[in-house]
């Protein structure tokens, strides 16, 4: 039987919070927090239903009781939701007691098979790992890899939705360069002073001390915003400038851009230009025409009388405004904000900055990244070079080594050939010896003729030796001798 009035660990203590802060998704990962749930149901704190996906959880009075004073209410105090009290009140049979034969106690070795029940531990989701590390770092920021951006964004979005964040902070992301590398910074802290400050007067009427660019928007005849939403629009963008130029960003009214896209060629005036170093963003409000019906008056209704028609529809500017927000670096949070019924863009202008400088971030990024492939480029091509250079010097070598060994080949080739002259001329005298004053003159004669033949063709002694200027070989003849 449940212990009603133990009080709660921690796990069940945070479940119960869970359920009343409606069960928000990805804080559980398993299926131990159902059994804790089950266990406060029997309590009677809460209300459990279901099973698998049809699983539900409700918090009964007596659970907001508890979390309010860490207490259960008193006994005698009725609670109309309390599941676990409707249960008592029921009424419960009498178990008949055990006859004298019948032995009730446990048989031997009965309690030991009984296993005892294990604790349950809850198992921390990504929302609370990232508060947590959080609020556990010295200077409340964590960086994460830069390419992890989209799953951040969301525990960030969820930690928002479901009341993670401390009031009164936020979670902010900025791109950091380290160790050569971006990280993607989070940071949580205090919402920045000119967000709790500028946007506590009264919107319905004119700054009174305008910043230069609100000043210069306020002349503008064909300012986007037009009826009781005009100074509202005033204030926003004073926020805007002031916040900005806070953190180092270069604010101006710029009356023209021109864009070409697939589309053509589009033009946009009287746009707010922020710029961040090299990189540029435009913001323009935006807001919509109502066509509501037409209220006639008594001149109108008087003038219908008789024959005259009144319009069916007014137009009228919507008390819902919007921003927009065009640039290069791609979309972190949006690119468009809006007013709603429940939300209002007072709310998102720390979010507009930021998305500009995340922006600036991803286009260093991009152009970091840019340098890096042109940098391995160039060594890459540095390297093609230097290995081209030194199979040019190779094949210079070896086309010189050809080039000697040629040379020894013919050298070799024109002193066997002049030693067999040589020999032929000394035959050729020898036979001399033998043949008559005439024919022994030619002969003779002959045998001179080719010793002179042999002497010019022999390389041995003087002109035997390895030859020094080979000159430059040419392209084309180096390319014989490339890749050996």
């Amino acid at each position: 039987m449940t212990n009603r009035k133990a009080p709660l660990n921690a796990a069940q203590r945070a479940v119960l919070k869970w359920v009343q802060d409606g069960c928000a998704a990805g804080v559980y990962e398993d299926w131990a927090h159902r059994l804790v749930a089950r266990a406060l149901h029997n309590r009677g704190l809460l209300i459990v239903k279901g099973h698998g996906p049809s699983w539900t959880a409700t918090i009964t009075t007596e659970g907001t009781h508890y979390l309010a004073t860490d207490t259960y209410s008193p006994p005698d105090e009725p609670h109309s939701s309390s599941h676990a009290d409707s249960k008592e009140s029921k009424k419960i049979p009498k178990t008949p007691l055990p006859s004298p034969r019948q032995d009730s106690r446990p048989g031997p070795g009965e309690a030991a098979m009984k296993p005892p029940r294990k604790p349950v531990s809850r198992k921390t989701g990504p929302v609370d790992q990232l508060m947590r590390s959080l609020q556990d770092a010295d200077d409340h920021r964590v960086l994460a890899p830069a390419d992890h951006a989209a799953k951040y964004r969301q525990l960030a979005a969820t930690a928002k939705r479901f009341g993670r964040v401390p009031a009164g902070n936020r979670l902010g992301f900025e791109y950091c360069r380290q160790d050569s590398k971006y990280r993607l910074a989070i940071t949580l802290g205090p919402l920045p002073g000119w967000q709790t400050t500028q946007l506590t007067r009264t919107m319905s009427e004119a700054p009174t001390d305008p910043s230069d660019v609100v000043l210069e928007i306020m002349e503008l005849e064909d300012f986007p915003v037009q009826g009781a939403q005009r100074n509202r629009a005033f204030h926003l963008l004073d926020a805007l400038v002031r916040g900005a130029r806070a953190t180092g960003m270069a604010v101006s009214l710029q009356t023209e851009r021109h864009t070409r896209g697939y589309a053509g060629r589009s033009s946009h005036a009287n746009e707010i230009r922020f710029a961040v170093d090299r990189d540029e963003a435009w913001l323009r409000f935006t807001q919509a025409t109502l066509r509501v019906p037409h209220e006639p008056t008594e001149r109108e209704l008087k003038q219908a009388r008789q024959g005259y028609m009144f319009p069916d529809f007014d137009e009228v500017p919507d008390e819902h405004l919007g921003i927009v927000l065009a640039g290069a670096g791609g979309r972190f949070w949006a690119d468009s904000w809006k007013d709603t019924d429940d939300h209002r863009l007072e709310d998102d202008l720390v979010e507009i900055l930021e998305e500009i400088r995340l922006r600036h971030g991803s286009l260093a990024m991009q152009r970091a990244a840019a340098e890096e492939r042109q940098r391995q480029a160039e060594l890459q091509r540095a390297e093609r070079a230097r290995q081209q250079a030194a199979a040019e010097e190779r094949a210079a070598i070896a086309h010189r080594e050809h080039l000697i060994d040629e040379e020894a080949r013919d050298q070799a080739r024109r002193w066997t050939e002049a030693s067999q002259l040589r020999a032929y001329a000394a035959e050729v005298r020898q036979h001399a010896s033998s043949l008559a004053a005439e024919r022994r003159a030619h002969a003779l004669y002959w045998a001179d003729r080719v010793t002179k033949v042999a002497d010019v063709m022999d390389p041995f002694p003087d002109r035997a030796v390895r030859p020094d200027a080979l000159g430059k070989p040419t392209a084309s003849e180096l390319q014989a001798f490339m890749n050996q």
